[in-house]
């Protein structure tokens, strides 16, 4: 990405995995973690929620996702606003063309950005409650 090229499947699925690894640690374990990611597509979600283990059909209770939804021209500014950002807002369209919004299966959230990191955080912990 820092080069310019979006990244393939195939780039993500080491990472993805990985995370998956530390998703099922703080659940195995019973605690609470939170973990950002921009997985844009629902097959992105299920490797880092479900693994590799295709039999697991629902997001398990205990993993909540938080989508973060904006529109185009406010991230580009925000990307803009950032110094030493690895990725560079030549490839926000790209992160557009390749978003898949959560679907109802995914025990998901919807967060609009417009609002201030105040409120957002406000709706997050309420809905946690």
């Amino acid at each position: 990405m820092a080069s310019g090229a979006p990244l393939s499947d195939m780039d993500r699925t080491p990472w993805l995995l990985s995370l998956n690894q530390v998703i099922k640690r703080w659940i195995d374990t019973n605690q609470s973690g939170i973990l950002s990611c921009s997985a844009l597509k629902k097959s992105y979600r299920q490797l880092l929620i479900r693994g590799e283990n295709k039999y697991v059909q629902d997001t398990p209770e205990e993993v909540l996702i938080i989508y973060l939804k904006g529109e185009k021209e406010t991230i580009r500014e925000r990307m803009a606003s950032r110094r030493g950002h690895y990725m560079p807002a030549a490839l926000i369209q790209s992160q557009f063309d390749t978003l898949e919004e959560p679907d109802k299966e995914e025990h998901a959230i919807q967060v609009d950005i417009e609002q201030t990191m105040e409120n957002i955080i406000k709706y997050i912990v309420s809905y946690l409650k």
